[in-house]
Order: structure tokens, then C-alpha cells, then sequence
């Protein structure tokens, strides 16, 4: 509960300082070796043809070609779910003067030999692979008929996706960067929803949890403290649940009350950069809590008492907390 207040307090400073989040990308040096970093977040399995005997999702494996310095590989799992977020992450040394950087994607089955390997389409494009360039200047990127719905040709934007279609067929999700656009997607957010980039993309790290006004850190180890979950070309918002309760009664939301809000949120007439409309709304319940019940509380005015008005309420305090 307490990170998700943390979330409320630091997004309600990023509304008054939203003006500030800037596409402007630091230009790479000239001539600099600079680390890019390729990383498939996500894989959603479309389609799997595995034959008779063998049953499905595909068992699959990625390769990667960064700057054309040879393919590196990554497996996941045998069998792996149909939806997983193997968070595959590829690194290679490029020379900023070859700007712009080619990348080569492939996502393979695993078969019982090397040979038989299947290819799976994970491209619009005439082949199953997926080609990319990344501009270092402008932490772009265009690919295999990739539209800027899926992130392509966007200043700044570092997640994008390429989905296939066929027999054996997936979509992936995707970031690209170096640490300088990482770096700068924390100054950009590109769904106006309050939230930067490079939350929406990697999450948070939280200095110190127990603390109201924490600290915010930049992920720097794929393992954020609080994964978001989101999509920084969707519009979303984060709300905990709470309610009040005593020993007669409780006013927590019954089964199914927070699906309907959550789908009349996703059905609102919000315009967004992916190109669909809504606001994805994050209602999490399961860490809300039991309030005492207090049939009268303040909303626009401070009291004295530990639980008489909404901020005391909202910010958690109790006796000897205040």
C-alpha cells in the first residue's frame, strides 16, 4: 500500500511539472563507443503448429544481431506459456559514428534438432525476421512494417512491438536504447498520463519504501522494485482501493464491481498515440486495506484528529503517525 501512495504523491508533482518532459535526445558523441541495448519484454504466442504429436506453445528461443557483430541467443523455457515476459536482453558495443545501428531479430522453436528448428513470423514484412535500424541521435527506431502506432519513428520512444501472422506466429514487445536515450525517456511522456517514459518502460526503484516522500530511482538491474505494467503510448492510471469497515459491515467492493469499472475506463472516448481510445485502468484491491469506518470525514478542510478528514486517511496515518 505504501509504494502505491508513494506512486500517487510522485504523480501528482509530475502533473504541475509535465510542461518539462522534453523530446529533445541527447546527440551521441561522433566517433564514441556506445553500449545499445536490445531487449524483448514480451512474447504472445498467435499461432503454433507443433504437428500431431506434439503438443503446443512452442519452446522457444531468441536471436539477436546488434551493429552486424554476429547473432547472440537466448532460450526461455520448453513449452512456455502462450502469453511471458522472458525480458531477453541483448548488448553490444557500437561505433556512434556508424549511426544508424541495424539490428536482425529472430524468435525460433526448439525442435529435437538444430535442423528442424521452426522460424516464427514475428514481422508484417515479406520474411519472419524483423529488421530494425535505431537512430543514436534521436533514440529512434524504424522497422519491417512497423507503423507509429507500434512506436516507429518516434523521437524518444524505446518500446515498440512487431507482431506476425502464419502458422507459427507471435507478437513481441520490445525496448531499444543506449544509456543516454534511457536516460532521456525519463524527461519524456509520450501519452500525456502524468507518467515519464521510462516508468512505463522498466518500472521503478524506490530508495526507501518506508518513507512517505521515497525517493524514486532509475532501474538500472531489469528488476524494478515496482514493475507498471504499462504502456507509455496508452493512457493509464493507478488507483489502490481502500474501504472502511467495522465488525457489522463492510463497504469493501464486491466481486466484479472493479471489472466493470475497469472496462468502462477502457472504453472511454480518450485518444491515444497506439492509435486505440481508453485509459487503462490499474484498481488493485489486493493491497488495499480495512478502514475503521467513520461515518463522517473532511475533505477540503484539516482537523485536528488522527482519522476525522480524507488526507489523514490517505496518507495512512494512525496514532503516533501523524
Amino acid at each position: 500500500m505504501k509504494r502505491l501512495r508513494l506512486l500517487g504523491l510522485v504523480l501528482a508533482t509530475l502533473f504541475v511539472l509535465s510542461p518539462m518532459f522534453s523530446r529533445e535526445a541527447p546527440k551521441a558523441q561522433a566517433g564514441t563507443p556506445v553500449a545499445v541495448t536490445f531487449t524483448i519484454t514480451h512474447v504472445h504466442e498467435l499461432h503454433c503448429d507443433e504437428g500431431l504429436f506434439t503438443p503446443c506453445p512452442n519452446d522457444y528461443y531468441t536471436k539477436v544481431d546488434i551493429g552486424g557483430q554476429g547473432f547472440q541467443r537466448l532460450d526461455w523455457c520448453d513449452n512456455c506459456d502462450e502469453d511471458f515476459s522472458p525480458n531477453w536482453a541483448f548488448t553490444k558495443m557500437v561505433d556512434s559514428s556508424q549511426n544508424s545501428v541495424t539490428l536482425l531479430v529472430e524468435l525460433w522453436d526448439r525442435d529435437n534438432s538444430p535442423d528442424t528448428d521452426d522460424a516464427i513470423d514475428i514481422t508484417a514484412g515479406p520474411n519472419k525476421d524483423l529488421d530494425l535500424t535505431f537512430d543514436l541521435n534521436t533514440c529512434s527506431f524504424q522497422g519491417t512494417g512497423l507503423t507509429s502506432q507500434q512506436g516507429a519513428g518516434i523521437p524518444g520512444m524505446l518500446q515498440g512491438q512487431s507482431a506476425g501472422s502464419g502458422d507459427d506466429s507471435a507478437r513481441i514487445t520490445f525496448t531499444i536504447s543506449t544509456p543516454s536515450c534511457f536516460e532521456n525517456s525519463y524527461k519524456i511522456d509520450t501519452d500525456g498520463d502524468g507518467l515519464p517514459d521510462g516508468w512505463e518502460i522498466t518500472g521503478l526503484d524506490i530508495k526507501d519504501p518506508n518513507v512517505q516522500l521515497a525517493e524514486v530511482l532509475p532501474v538500472t538491474d531489469g528488476k524494478p522494485d515496482l514493475a507498471l505494467n504499462t504502456n507509455p503510448r496508452h493512457k493509464d492510471l493507478f488507483v489502490e482501493v481502500d474501504w472502511m469497515a467495522d465488525t457489522t459491515h463492510s463497504h469493501k467492493p464486491q466481486g466484479g464491481v472493479l471489472e466493470d469499472v475497469i472496462k468502462a475506463f477502457a472504453n472511454a472516448p480518450v485518444d491515444n498515440p497506439d492509435g486505440f481510445k481508453g485509459i487503462t485502468l490499474h484498481a488493485d484491491a489486493k493491497d488495499g486495506d480495512s478502514l475503521p469506518d467513520e461515518p463522517r470525514i473532511y475533505f477540503n478542510t484539516r482537523k485536528p484528529g488522527l482519522q476525522d478528514d480524507f488526507d489523514d486517511f490517505k496518507l495512512g496515518l494512525e496514532p503516533g503517525n501523524r
